[in-house]
């Protein structure tokens, strides 16, 4: 699919959401991290959505998928983001906070500095695998609700053959950005009820 093509429909499928269209560049996607071919990259004025010759490789209907996650995404982001960043904020005015007091306790600067180091990255990384986790299922329950179970449920399974593929300690820590796909589907059972299958006589 050309980056033409892929733009015209991304509009089109923004326009179904009822959501504005991603910026869509063609670009190099470390198939170690997105093997999809689809990476939402932020950037200063704005996030964009970079495709590579990995997107080729995928079905039709994982093609449409994954640019229905790219639009969804990006209104998901935007409308969420600023709680993450007011979360952070807190947490970083909580621990200087604690760490003045200790200070004050006669305990030494750089074992405060160390530790309130330790405690902010730990609760900093906790807090993005929740958010992650909690932008994914909005994701899934909006693509479900406008394009149909099937086709969230072929965004699932693809995501999950991603995950053997990614490399590194990177690859490693954008699995557990993911629920996984059990998580995912029971969280589209309970909002849509479980996919009927074909009974036989």
């Amino acid at each position: 699919m050309q980056l033409d093509q892929i733009n015209t429909r991304a509009g089109e499928l923004a326009a179904q959401f009822g959501l504005p269209s991603p910026r869509v560049k063609a670009g190099k996607v470390p198939a170690g991290w997105f093997p999809s071919g689809m990476w939402t990259r932020p950037r200063m004025i704005g996030p964009v959505v970079l495709f590579g010759p990995a997107f080729d490789d995928l079905s039709p209907q994982e093609q449409e998928g994954v640019l229905s996650v790219a639009v969804v995404s990006m209104a998901v982001v935007r409308k969420e983001l600023w709680k993450a960043y007011a979360t952070l904020t807190l947490l970083v005015l909580s621990l200087l906070f604690v760490m003045d007091v200790v200070d004050d306790l006669g305990v030494p600067g750089r074992l405060v500095f160390a530790v309130g180091m330790a405690v902010y990255l730990v609760s900093a990384v906790q807090l993005n695998f929740m958010w992650s986790h909690h932008w994914n299922f909005e994701i899934d329950v909006r693509v479900a609700g406008v394009m149909g179970r099937p086709l969230a449920d072929a965004v699932i399974d693809l995501d999950d053959r991603q995950k053997v593929q990614r490399r590194g300690l990177f690859g490693a820590f954008l699995n557990q950005c993911e629920p996984s796909k059990a998580q995912r589907v029971k969280r589209l059972d309970a909002v849509f009820g479980r996919p009927q299958t074909a009974s036989t006589p």
